[in-house]
């Protein structure tokens, strides 16, 4: 699902939010839905337990941050 709303996001919120790889969030959405076959474990595992909570963790504040502007 990362993958698929990262592809949705304003080009205005990549540039505000630069600090999210929006480019690499989409790739490994293709890789693993269109190339699962050859796909890489230690990739998935790295992203899984490494990337994924930090990268949620920001989201999350990300969202925060724009339901304030938006009161």
């Amino acid at each position: 699902m990362l993958g698929e709303d990262a592809a949705t996001v304003s080009e205005e919120l990549k540039l505000k939010y630069s600090d999210i790889p929006w480019g690499e969030i989409k790739g490994m959405r293709n890789i693993v839905a269109h190339n699962y076959i050859k796909t890489d474990e230690m990739l998935i595992w790295e992203a899984v337990s490494r990337k994924i909570e930090p990268l949620r963790q920001r989201l999350l504040q990300i969202k925060e941050e724009l339901q304030k502007s938006e009161e």
